[in-house]
């Protein structure tokens, strides 16, 4: 991998999600064709299907996980793929176009022909490289890992591969996996001396990330803390005869017993999640799901929501680094993967609300996202569609009058906050209440009716006193 900076956000008019919805559907459309034909054994369609899927959405990472699995059971997992007098020359031809994109910096050409050498050889190392490095330059980090762990799986001797997903995962944060990939490194070339150096200097990274930095006297005390934390998290389940199997042992034993069995996996993963350990967990569930034949919503969802539970615990760290140190390189890495973690959460809510298209609360949440990136016009429609659900309908109000106020309409965002005041109090919906009144002394004073302003403002007052800057605007209101 050609160890570079991660994508730029510089440009403040980049939208990373124009004509997203359009090309989601499409995507999800192909992957469940994809997931029906792979229930019927028609691999050959399967991997159609599910690589259309992948091209509309590369940055998917279960899409990417279902091609794969396809183009395994396609080969009857025989670990060598394609085998015939051309496969030779197919795949050097290959090599060349990957080889011609990544001296361009052509990263989305270098995906398709890496992809195109991974459906006659899906075991091919360099090949898994190659999607990991064009997924890593466009800032498809969950990809990335999932290539570079395939690659580093197929050549376990090739320290360059397990340097790049120790990339990554320092990156995303991972600093417990990224100093062992770094050690890795550094074991298969002892000449390393800068993995040597970031290995270390990735056990400091997560000890400061969970603040007991100050604590740990040396290198070997975090090691140790690292050590007991592991022993920590599966005590509970221990058992006083030595002889006796502990809850973890005792499902793995199951999965290995059956392990053409769902059941068992979904037993294990539990076991990881209760326990916190969400990539464990998601690697399990991830297992089951393919042994379900990669159709089934219900694994998917969890499998979903592991990888939104390893970005969130990857941004929290991120941010509390970034708060301790006012290092704004930190800063900046924070907001990155906060980015990641929100458009993760939106894809998920894409396809949750087209299996369930009844259900307002993840038409809210997901057009509460779309606030979060101004994309006004987006949220409206959805905010629309779930205002007649009681339980939500004050929130709604309030957040479709900020959209309409968004999209400079202030008449009818007036109507809204009208509408959802008569419903809020400031026992129930403190938040809204305060910020329903305050939009509404707003627009009064856009309109130059002072009075509706200060009745509005005191309201505010009367329940929060410190809200913004409220007691500012009256006394001006006041002179």
């Amino acid at each position: 991998m050609t160890t570079a900076a991660p994508p730029s956000d510089d440009d403040p008019d980049k939208d990373p999600m124009a004509d997203d919805d359009k090309k989601r559907k499409m995507a999800n459309d192909c992957w469940k064709r994809g997931s029906d034909a792979l229930s019927k054994e028609d691999f050959e369609y399967a991997i159609k299907m599910y690589r259309q899927s992948v091209n509309f959405c590369p940055d998917n990472l279960v899409f990417r996980q279902s091609l794969r699995g396809a183009e395994t059971k396609f080969y009857k997992d025989n670990q060598k793929g394609q085998t015939g007098l051309f496969v030779k020359g197919k795949i050097g031809k290959v090599r060349v176009s990957c080889k011609t994109a990544r001296a361009r910096s052509k990263w989305d050409d270098l995906d398709h022909a890496a992809e195109d050498g991974l459906a006659i050889n899906p075991w091919d190392a360099q090949f898994n490289a190659d999607v990991g490095e064009a997924c890593y330059q466009r800032g498809f980090l969950e990809v990335a890992v999932f290539a570079f762990e395939r690659a580093t799986a197929s050549d376990p001797q090739n320290a360059s591969h397990f340097r790049a997903l120790a990339e990554v995962e320092e990156q995303r944060g991972n600093y417990i996996k990224a100093s062992q990939l770094w050690g890795r490194v550094y074991k298969l070339d002892p000449t390393d001396t800068e993995a040597r150096r970031r290995e270390q200097d990735n056990l400091t990274k997560d000890t400061m990330g969970r603040g007991n930095y100050e604590e740990a006297e040396s290198t070997r005390d975090i090691e140790k803390k690292d050590d007991a934390y592991a022993e920590d998290r599966t005590s509970f389940s221990r058992k006083q005869d030595k002889d006796e199997l502990t809850a973890e042992e005792e499902l793995e034993r199951q999965v290995r017993k059956n392990p053409e069995s769902v059941e068992p996996r979904l037993k294990l993963g539990e076991y990881y999640r209760q326990q916190k350990d969400w990539e464990r967990a998601r690697e399990v569930f991830a297992e089951a799901l393919q042994v379900a034949g990669g159709g089934d919503h219900n694994i998917r969802e969890i499998v979903e929501d592991c990888d939104i539970e390893i970005l969130r615990h990857n941004w929290e760290l991120a941010r509390q680094r970034a708060g301790k140190s006012g290092d704004p390189k930190l800063d900046a890495m924070a907001g990155k993967l906060e980015r990641e973690l929100v458009l993760r959460e939106m894809e998920v809510l894409r396809g949750r609300i087209e299996r369930y298209p009844n259900d307002s609360r993840l038409k809210f949440d997901l057009a509460k996202k779309y606030m979060r990136f101004q994309k006004f016009k987006e949220a409206i429609p959805l905010f629309q569609q779930c205002v007649n659900d009681s339980r939500l309908q004050a929130s709604v109000l309030v957040a479709l009058g900020k959209c309409f106020i968004g999209v400079q309409n202030e008449g009818i965002a007036a109507r809204q906050f009208a509408k959802a005041v008569t419903l809020l109090n400031h026992i129930d919906n403190p938040t809204d209440f305060c910020e329903c009144h305050y939009f509404l002394g707003r627009l009064a004073e856009n309109n130059g009716d002072t009075t509706a302003a200060e009745n509005h403002y005191n309201e505010i007052l009367s329940v929060n006193y410190g809200y913004k800057d409220v007691q500012q605007r009256l006394d001006q209101l006041g002179e």
